[in-house]
């Protein structure tokens, strides 16, 4: 679709010379009739966390099952809910006076919330179904997607939710091993450009991960009907053993009847069905068996002064890392570097 055909579509449903439910685009990007506030009502599964957190590997177990379609990280779903949202109450950007402005000139001019809603549903509807084949359940994946868990339950109130969560200390062992830069938003940042020390730029990508963990965390256990916590270790000790109660759990949370094609995602990406991006960092992970070979790497590389300062109950890291439980209130490790099985993980084969 173009960008002129985008923006008189937005510009009609916002100006009321054509109504959201009348919207269609057929697969050309022609405009035609479509009920886009039907489509809104549909439980469209977002997917995120801190990067390098499990999100691509959930993604590709998800995009497994033959009704489901995720495909590769878009980018602009996360800057486009930041950009639109603007009665965020708690967007620390603009001063509360400029908001409270904002808010009366949006009202004076009778640009509802609902009207914008219409409007932010159809470009999201049209994005997450254009960029790729069509699907039964439809589903996004971005990492930082989640930041604006309020805004997406405004747009879509039945959406699901999956956050991932994993030990911040692998996950800045990762980030930094494999020099990734991060942006995000709110001035979450990781550059590599500066020849800093090693130990710094670990420092440096667990605060990214405690930021991004703790907002995230904070909304998910607020709309908890919505969202659901999925633990990285896990996941993939439990898919490593064979054990599949876990993955099941997390489909029934998706509203996604259950397919034994999940168990074996290496299929789907063999025959195509899966498609991988070579501009993410984790596509040359995911194309293997599910194994906890990345799970207590960074056990072996930190060195004892960063492994107890990243500890430290003060610091951001510290804090979330006894939030999460990947460390006890007397500082001790309580999930690293083996993550033991118990009889909940097992029972769950049950469900």
């Amino acid at each position: 679709m173009t960008a002129v055909a985008l923006t008189t579509v937005l510009g009609l449903v916002a100006t009321g010379g054509v109504n959201a439910a009348m919207i269609k685009l057929d697969d050309k990007g022609t405009m035609m009739y479509r009920d886009w506030q039907a489509k809104r009502s549909d439980p469209i599964l977002f997917i995120g966390g801190c990067p390098r957190s499990g999100t691509t590997l959930m993604r590709v177990l998800m995009d497994a099952h033959p009704d489901v379609r995720c495909g590769e990280e878009t980018h602009i779903i996360p800057e486009f809910l930041e950009n639109q949202d603007f009665r965020a109450s708690d967007n620390q950007n603009r001063p509360d006076e400029e908001w409270l402005r904002n808010q009366v000139r949006l009202d004076e001019a009778g640009i509802t919330k609902e009207l914008q809603h219409e409007a932010q549903a159809a470009y999201l509807l049209r994005i997450i179904e254009g960029h790729g084949p069509p699907a039964k359940y439809l589903c996004n994946k971005d990492p930082l997607v989640l930041w604006r868990i309020p805004f997406i339950l405004d747009i879509f109130p039945n959406a699901r939710l999956v956050m991932m969560v994993r030990d911040g200390r692998a996950v800045a062992h990762s980030i930094v091993e494999r020099d990734i830069g991060i942006g995000g938003t709110d001035g979450i940042l990781v550059d590599h450009a500066e020849k800093t020390g090693y130990n710094r730029k670990v420092a440096d990508a667990l605060d990214v991960w405690a930021v991004s963990g703790r907002r995230m965390d904070k909304w998910c256990t607020m709309f908890s009907d919505s969202c659901m916590a999925v633990v990285y270790e896990r996941l993939v000790q439990e898919r490593e053993a064979g054990r599949d109660g876990y993955l099941r759990r997390i489909f029934q949370h998706a509203k996604v009847p259950w397919d034994d094609a999940a168990l074996d995602h290496t299929k789907a990406l063999q025959s195509g069905e899966t498609t991988l991006s070579k501009m993410e960092a984790s596509t040359d992970q995911v194309v293997e068996k599910v194994h906890t070979g990345a799970v207590a790497k960074w056990v072996k590389t930190w060195d004892d002064q960063i492994k107890a300062e990243c500890k430290d109950p003060k610091s951001k890291g510290g804090w979330l890392l006894r939030h999460f439980g990947y460390v006890n209130s007397r500082g001790q490790d309580v999930t690293a570097p083996v993550y033991p099985l118990d009889d909940d993980w097992l029972a769950m084969d049950e469900l």
